[in-house]
């Protein structure tokens, strides 16, 4: 493993066009689909429209990648030994940093760089009574599983519309463009990451530490950027952010 590995354009072949990736894809779109309806059951449009923007993420950025030429068989894949050490590389940097920057920061313990989007369930929905079994079915399961009916969505949400498009978007196609202005994929990724850690702090954070989450928003956007080219398949990156968010959505 190099301390800083070389990354170029043509490296996103090997990053993009996998079949795990597929598989990622194909559960989001089971996913997005019953999460629709359960919304729509409840006749609550703005997560609806949430969804559909992460589904414009995932498939605006394959579709350019398609386009370019990147993707053309999703046929290259690595064991999962690989998968499973590089996902744990990746989540422990992370929770590392942010417990040292926690420390020397704001003299905690703290494991958030930064805080995944919550979703909130009305507590007393207004059922659209032909979508009603969808609710009913979900709020079963939930109990079932003893566990709280809000984490058990967020939770798919991160692993299959959240860390998916942010991943392809932050970490994967706007590098990739970007790389063509500034030379490397480096660089653009880390234009990129600006952005992302700026979006993330802007939609939980106000006042004078603004500038203080950005940055550590940053450092967790760093992280997630390397392990994608440490491990030369964004999947990797990919289930590091939504054990990410899991955890701190837990927690």
């Amino acid at each position: 493993m190099e301390l800083l590995p070389e990354f170029d354009v043509d490296d996103y072949k090997e990053i993009i066009d996998n079949s795990p990736l597929l598989y990622i894809i194909i559960f989001s779109i089971i996913f997005a689909v019953t999460g629709m309806l359960l919304h729509l059951s409840m006749s609550n449009t703005f997560e609806v429209i949430v969804i559909i923007l992460f589904l414009f993420m995932i498939f605006g950025s394959i579709a350019v990648f398609t386009l370019s030429g990147i993707i053309t068989d999703w046929k290259e894949k690595k064991d999962l030994l690989t998968y499973v050490l590089m996902t744990m590389v990746g989540l422990t940097l992370i929770l590392v940093s942010a417990v040292v920057v926690g420390l020397i920061r704001f003299q905690t313990l703290t494991f958030v760089l930064w805080k995944p989007y919550v979703t909130e369930f009305p507590t007393e929905p207004q059922l659209y009574t032909p979508l009603a079994p969808v609710y009913i079915n979900f709020m079963s399961l939930s109990q079932a599983l003893r566990i709280d009916p809000n984490i058990l969505y967020d939770i798919g949400k991160y692993f299959f519309l959240v860390a998916p498009g942010e991943e392809l978007v932050f970490r994967g196609i706007t590098p990739f463009l970007l790389a063509k202005l500034v030379k490397t994929p480096w660089v653009g990724g880390m234009i990129s990451n600006a952005f992302w850690a700026s979006l993330h702090t802007i939609m939980t954070y106000t006042g004078p530490e603004l500038l203080t989450w950005t940055f550590i928003a940053y450092v967790g956007g760093f992280w997630l950027l390397y392990i994608m080219v440490q491990s030369k398949d964004i999947t990797t990156s990919i289930l590091v952010h939504a054990l990410y968010n899991t955890i701190v959505r837990v927690m």
